[in-house]
């Protein structure tokens, strides 16, 4: 594994461990507003301070991977669509 893949791997594992580690919603919910409940559906948010260079890096690696796979499946006849 190259030092590029390892970086990204690293990125990738930092952003699961963030969703994983979120107990609490970081929105603010409104003193104003009389519906306590505003927030309840909205999952728990852990911010993840990202440099620019390692978001770009990401994009580029997503892409990557997408042009590296084909553009249409193959299938085979008969395909029963419901």
């Amino acid at each position: 594994m190259g030092m590029e893949e390892r970086l990204v791997d690293e990125l990738i594992n930092r952003l699961l461990e963030a969703r994983k580690n979120a107990t609490t919603s970081t929105t603010p919910s409104s003193s104003s507003n009389n519906n306590n409940n505003n927030n309840s559906n909205k999952p728990a948010v852990k911010r993840v301070q990202l440099m620019e260079s390692e978001i770009l890096q990401l994009c580029y690696a997503s892409k990557d991977i997408f042009l590296s796979q084909p553009n249409l499946l193959e299938l085979e006849a008969p395909i029963n669509i419901c």
